[in-house]
């Protein structure tokens, strides 16, 4: 499915760290002061099941502090 030109999904950003959550989403995180839009939120979430769809599967989100240097941990429930 990788290598299928019909499953690739414009991104939005070029993140810092991108997280595969268990919900089917995946969330990015870019570093402050980087994006190429005028105004952004530096987050956003893509739904893996809207990606033939791709004004409905990105959506924004805010994040409360710049994101400069990053590593991440999913832990068990």
């Amino acid at each position: 499915m990788a290598d299928d030109p019909q499953s690739f999904v414009p991104g939005v950003v070029v993140p810092l760290i991108a997280t595969l959550w268990v919900n089917n989403k995946v969330t990015f995180l870019e570093k402050h002061g980087t994006s190429e839009f005028d105004n952004p939120t530096g987050a956003y979430e893509l739904d893996l099941s809207l990606v033939f769809n791709s004004s409905a599967a990105w959506r924004t989100m805010h994040v409360q502090t710049d994101v400069f240097c990053s590593g991440g941990v999913i832990l068990p429930e």
